[in-house]
């Protein structure tokens, strides 16, 4: 196919170079037939030998391999369209995908026009056409015949893979032709990314354009479907169903066209179609078999704390390496990425708690000795397994339908939270009361220890001092916010009866200035009167008040 591509771009660059800047190219009239009711050639019985016709035709063209745009001054169209049948893998190490699909291209070629041939064919043929693609030796991608009449070198340059199972080469009346091929391609897909797995969504990008025609001579355009134009369809299989949305491991949620125009050097542009098929993985399978048991396994390390203490240690490392082995068979299945998946982080949280688990037995295992003598490392001892067995389910618990909550049902979530909670509720409750005896028994015994003059530990010295000093601040706190609401108070009293003491001032104020309007009042009325009686007014006003 390579070699017939280089031998049509080899073709027209001839053209243009023989036909240099004219700006006349030289073409066909528009009543252009190849072949007339004189020239049709009649089989021995009498039919019409639509073979022979054809081979006739093709006789009376000029160069039918060369690009038919330059025969008629026009642009040519080419009308493009995948019919996606199945989606065979998703190759995740690779970032390819391999498809299986019809890649069907229609266009006109006018030089093909048999108007005379096709007034004697039965209507049938007319309308569905007739397959030539054996008379003309029509290549595939594998290799072939070299093919009598031009084709579109239309090409997927993602593709590193591809073979051509199935074709056919339909000619209808004034040349219009439909080349379908059968394709099963492997397409490198770059925009592939791991960030959700196993809950990723991923975008398989379907794109093609001529191999040596840029835009000024050759368009793509999707082939309309009930006068739409649409680049994506999809194939139904025997029992009317669309196959590729049956498969059990991605889900189909929709495809997207366009077309595109790419740069393709000395201000040229190549015409692109681009179809975008989004699938979503199905995640319950990884979860069930990988997630799952990781989650169990944490579970059962959690349990682990209600076992003896001299067999924790070793319970807890062989469930830490059996989380290695599932994670291992995770690794192999998606590439070496620069950044954690869901899964990724999900896994490294369980191996933490465990990490956690084991590091709490292995000091449990140490504190455990002397512990008699030592009643410090007891109460520690009480406080590590209480952490470890009130905690880490619950948490567990939460983070694991917290990354994979989209393979449960809401119900079933619900059912997991309000379990967690209740044992979070109940089991906080006991471990609390039993470290709360045990810091009670602890205090007791390091009393004891003292009234009897026995060597205390540093650590225990440290605790009992802490113990001391956080009651006496306790007390000290206490006493000290008494006295300030004492305080507060007797500033209220103090503050309550300033106030009734200037209401009463305020009060006596208010009498007195009415008083001293009376007052006045009187002076003035008995000046006026001393007028005309000539006694002075001060002894009257003083006699009278």
């Amino acid at each position: 196919m390579k070699s017939i591509e280089c031998l049509n771009v080899l073709i027209v660059c001839l053209l243009v170079t023989v036909i240099g800047s004219s700006d006349q190219l030289p073409g066909i009239p528009s009543n252009w037939q190849c072949v007339n009711e004189s020239t049709l050639t009649y089989a021995a019985n009498g039919y019409i030998s639509f073979t022979d016709t054809l081979i006739t035709c093709l006789q009376n063209i000029n160069d039918p391999l060369i690009f038919p745009g330059f025969f008629t001054n026009k642009l040519l169209t080419v009308y493009s369209q995948v019919s996606l049948n199945n989606l065979i893998q998703v190759d995740e190490l690779d970032s390819s995908v391999r498809l299986d699909f019809y890649f069907r291209l229609y266009w006109t070629d006018p030089r093909l026009n048999m108007s005379a041939l096709w007034n004697v064919m039965p209507n049938q043929a007319a309308v569905a056409g007739v397959d030539v693609s054996q008379i003309l030796g029509i290549p595939n991608v594998n290799g072939g015949d070299q093919p009598g009449i031009w084709l579109p070198d239309i090409f997927f340059p993602d593709a590193v893979d591809q073979q051509v199972t199935n074709y056919l080469l339909r000619l209808h009346p004034n040349g219009y032709m439909e080349w379908s091929r059968h394709f099963t391609i492997t397409l490198l897909e770059n925009s592939f990314t791991y960030q959700d797995y196993p809950n990723d969504e991923q975008t398989i990008v379907i794109r093609y354009n001529s191999y040596g025609l840029n835009s000024s001579y050759l368009v793509i355009q999707f082939q309309p479907v009930k006068k739409v134009p649409t680049g994506i369809v999809l194939q139904k299989n025997y029992n009317n169903q669309e196959a590729f949305t049956l498969n059990q491991i991605w889900k189909f949620k929709g495809n997207f066209s366009r077309i595109n125009l790419e740069y393709n050097g000395n201000n040229r542009y190549r015409s692109t179609g681009v179809s975008y098929v989004y699938i979503a993985r199905q995640p319950s399978g990884l979860v069930m078999r990988l997630g799952l048991p990781i989650f169990l396994l944490v579970i059962l390390a959690a349990f682990v704390f209600w076992a003896a203490r001299e067999t924790r240690s070793d319970s807890t490392t062989s469930l830490l390496l059996a989380v290695s082995a599932l994670y291992i068979v995770v690794f192999a299945n998606i590439p070496m990425l620069g950044y954690l998946t869901h899964f990724d982080s999900f896994v490294l949280i369980m191996f933490g708690m465990l990490f956690g688990c084991a590091v709490i037995h292995q000091n449990v295992s140490k504190l455990d000795n002397r512990v008699d003598e030592l009643p410090l490392r007891g109460f520690l001892i009480m406080i590590l397994e209480a952490f470890g067995k009130v905690f880490i389910i619950p948490l567990c618990l939460f983070l694991y339908f917290l990354i994979f909550h989209s393979v449960y049902s809401k119900a079933s979530i619900a059912t997991a939270i309000v379990a967690g909670s209740i044992y979070f509720i109940t089991m906080g409750y006991l471990e609390g009361s039993e470290v709360m005896s045990s810091y009670r028994s602890t205090i007791r015994q390091i009393e004891n220890k003292i009234k009897d003059n026995d060597e205390l530990d540093p650590y225990e010295i440290l605790f009992f001092n802490w113990i001391t000093y956080g009651i006496l601040k306790s007390t000290l706190n206490h006493h000290e916010k008494k006295i300030q609401h004492d305080r507060m108070k007797d500033i209220e009293l103090t503050n309550k009866n300033d106030n009734n003491v200037m209401f009463q001032r305020d009060s006596m104020s208010i009498s007195n200035s009415i008083y001293l309007t009376d007052f006045n009042g009187v002076i003035d009325s008995n000046f006026s009167e001393s007028k005309s009686t000539g006694v002075n007014p001060m002894i009257v006003s003083n006699g009278s008040a």
